[in-house]
């Protein structure tokens, strides 16, 4: 299927994911991940843990796992629907370019590809600019009830790729690129942009009197 943008940016073709290739990326499936490596403490930045782990591969796939930890007291619900009421500010970037700015996350245009159940949605995000950079990624939603009736809710996002896809930008304009990180040096800056974003989060969605524990 041929992918068109609302700020025309140069459109692509699509080839849909199975829900078997999507499952093969949740990282809250136990099972696929009980064999990465964990993350080691960082360090702590306006209250937020940073937790990494190293540039990995699974399955020839490279990863890297960023944990950000803060808790607050307040409804799950509240910071939830404020977050989706405001997508543009409160929803991450997982790749940007060089020199980017933090304001420019407006000119962000998300695109849903396809959707597999309520909780999980695969979607295209361009960053527009003299090359349009883009990546795939499956977004999930997931809650756990805790001892003591206190519920724990994650957001995860997991840039995906097929061999399909591949082929299919190979053969499309030089004015696309598509994000990658193949080495440490690639996934460097990814725990700042992290960083960032929850804190930018912190301050969009969680109202400024709630009580820190």
């Amino acid at each position: 299927m041929v992918v068109h943008f609302a700020d025309n940016s140069p459109p692509f073709y699509f080839y849909p994911f199975s829900r078997d290739i999507v499952d093969k990326s949740d990282p809250f499936d136990s099972k696929l991940t009980k064999h990465w490596p964990a993350e080691s403490p960082v360090g702590t930045f306006m209250g937020w843990n940073l937790h990494q782990t190293k540039l990995f591969r699974d399955n020839n796939l490279p990863l890297l796992r960023v944990k950000l930890l803060k808790k607050f007291r307040c409804s799950i619900e509240d910071v939830y629907k404020v977050t989706c009421s405001q997508p543009k500010a409160c929803r991450p970037t997982l790749a940007v370019p060089k020199n980017w700015g933090l304001n420019q996350r407006y000119d962000v245009t998300l695109q849903v590809l396809q959707v597999f159940d309520q909780a999980t949605h695969l979607i295209v995000d361009n960053i527009p600019g003299p090359i349009n950079l883009r990546y795939l990624c499956v977004a999930r939603k997931t809650q756990w009830e805790l001892k003591g009736g206190k519920r724990k809710m994650c957001l995860s996002m997991v840039t995906v790729d097929s061999e399909d896809n591949q082929r299919s930008r190979a053969a499309s304009p030089s004015t696309n690129e598509w994000a990658v990180y193949e080495n440490e040096a690639d996934a460097a800056d990814v725990p700042i942009q992290w960083t960032q974003f929850v804190i930018r989060w912190e301050q969009v969605a969680l109202p400024s009197n709630v009580f820190l524990e």
